[in-house]
């Protein structure tokens, strides 16, 4: 009788042995795809730390550029830098869209609850009205009357709101009464409703120069 187990033994090592070379084939793959699947993550985390290094440089300068802006006050008549340098109870302000503000006290203005300027404080606002005629002419001049939260008592005026109004006025009518053309100038009254740290520093009334 045909012995076929050695037959049979030989076709199951064959089958083995090329399962096994199959198996080594597809190992060898599988790692070379997983080299490749490592060099990709390395290149993205490689791109990922350089964005991350580019954010930091600029939330770098940006920190450095509100740092700048921050302490870019200027102080009465330094360097010629301050347009309303040198004029009493009257500061600078700088904001953005090139929006200069010459920030008057209110209390340097006007008694309490008044709208009748100071003869004291006339010698400010001649200096005022020569820098908006001079380096400013031709700009557009905003000027806006703030009060402190106290509601209105004895006064005669109906509300702040109202006594803000009518203190812009009087600024007005006198830059203009000093050459300041008065179609360049816009008055309105905030009252109330932008105070500021305290009620003396709050009583204000701001001349405002857009330049750009």
């Amino acid at each position: 009788m045909f012995n076929i187990r050695p037959a049979l033994l030989f076709c199951a090592a064959s089958a083995l042995l090329a399962g096994c070379k199959t198996n080594e084939e597809m190992m060898a793959r599988y790692e070379e795809e997983n080299l490749a699947l490592r060099g990709e993550l390395t290149m993205k985390d490689d791109a990922i730390s350089s964005l991350e290094g580019q954010l930091m440089n600029c939330e770098s300068m940006s920190a450095d550029l509100e740092e700048q802006l921050a302490s870019a006050s200027f102080t009465p008549g330094e360097d010629g830098l301050d347009p309303f340098g040198g004029l009493a109870g009257v500061t600078t302000e700088y904001e953005a869209g090139g929006v200069v503000t010459a920030n008057v006290e209110g209390d340097f203005l006007f008694s309490s609850g008044r709208s009748t300027l100071k003869t004291s404080a006339k010698s400010s606002l001649n200096g005022v009205a020569d820098q908006l005629k001079g380096e400013f002419a031709g700009q557009t001049i905003r000027i806006v009357g703030h009060t402190d939260t106290d509601p209105i008592k004895k006064s005669g005026h109906k509300s702040n709101h109202h006594l803000g109004f009518e203190r812009a006025y009087a600024v007005m009518k006198y830059l203009v009464s000093r050459g300041v053309p008065e179609s360049s100038i816009e008055v309105c009254s905030y009252g109330p409703n932008d105070p500021k740290s305290s009620k003396s520093t709050s009583r204000r009334v701001e001349i405002s120069v857009v330049t750009d």
